[in-house]
């Protein structure tokens, strides 16, 4: 009989004790009270383990949805450990509680989607220590990263504005359901 094992990625990854996960989660939660409200401390420790070996990028991935590193994350933890699976929420706030990984959030407005910087098979290590022992230590949240640049020009108001000779002489703008002619 042939027994195949496959290894841990290695990130550099360590493990917080129980104690100290229920501190992430309660810097995190204050931060995101919508998406704490929906996630249990279980779920959030599955998720922020999952994270924690994944490799990180130096920005947010474009070419992959957020959805995808939740199924990669579900699909880790069922082969792996046999365990249950997380939601997006608990992934988020374990993106979040890590804190080394960017991350650029939805804006429907825009069109902009969710983006993580991770990578399920290669790219950055974590650093040494991880930087979730800084956010515990008191260190702000990673703040989030601004819309893409084209995504934020296409909703702008453009600066060109169109005015009308008026009966005296002046120049006013032409209002939106005005026709020049």
């Amino acid at each position: 009989m042939t027994q195949i094992t496959i290894m841990l990625p290695n990130t550099n990854f360590q493990r917080p004790t129980a104690a100290e996960l229920a501190s992430l989660f309660k810097i995190v939660a204050s931060a995101h009270p919508g998406e704490a409200s929906q996630v249990d401390l279980a779920e959030f420790g599955r998720a922020f383990f999952a994270c924690g070996y994944m490799f990180r990028t130096a920005a947010p991935r474009q070419d992959r949805y957020f959805v995808r590193f939740v199924e990669r994350a579900n699909a880790f933890l069922g082969e792996r450990w046999g365990c249950e699976g997380v939601s997006g929420p608990a992934l988020f706030l374990a993106v979040r509680a890590h804190n080394d990984i960017p991350w650029r959030p939805q804006d429907q407005r825009i069109g902009q989607l969710s983006e993580v910087g991770l990578n399920e098979h290669n790219g950055i290590r974590l650093r040494q220590p991880n930087a979730w022992r800084e956010l515990l230590r008191g260190v702000n949240l990673l703040a989030p990263l601004p819309p893409r640049e084209l995504l934020r020009r296409q909703v702008e108001p453009s600066p060109m504005r169109i005015c009308r000779e008026g009966p005296n002489g002046g120049w006013r703008p032409v209002g939106d359901y005005e026709t020049l002619w």
